[in-house]
């Protein structure tokens, strides 16, 4: 499996987001990513999910209801985003790894990355 792009995350987040228990991804930019993204927090990989899709623009109060799909605390959503349109990306995992693995970003890289992974999974 060849990845192309990744998506730095809290580690918290990561976790949660490879094994499909954070189902949206808050974002204050737009984006015409789809397909497989890697998931990496602390400079390590922690899995692939396919981004199906991107709705928005929404304000962070229109979001506190649906902390069942993104996980993020009400106060810390409030603060992180105030008055900024935030785009909803929905993911599906696409496998956990169960240990992550070190990449290397470039120097400066906060939010997305340009990767050119090969990955080799079994039973996929």
């Amino acid at each position: 499996m060849h990845i192309k792009h990744g998506l730095i995350v809290y580690e918290d987040y990561a976790r949660m987001l490879v094994r499909g228990l954070k189902k949206r991804e808050l974002r204050s930019y737009r984006t015409n990513i789809r397909g497989n993204i890697g998931i990496i927090a602390n400079s390590r990989l922690y899995g692939i999910v396919s981004l199906t899709d991107v709705e928005g623009p929404y304000e962070a109060r229109e979001l506190l209801e649906y902390y069942d799909y993104h996980r993020v605390k009400p106060n810390v959503l409030l603060e992180r985003f105030g008055n900024k349109s935030i785009r909803v990306r929905k993911v599906e995992p696409v496998v956990a790894f169960e240990e992550p693995i070190p990449i290397r970003i470039k120097r400066g890289a906060r939010i997305r990355v340009r990767l050119d992974l090969d990955i080799k999974l079994n039973n996929i």
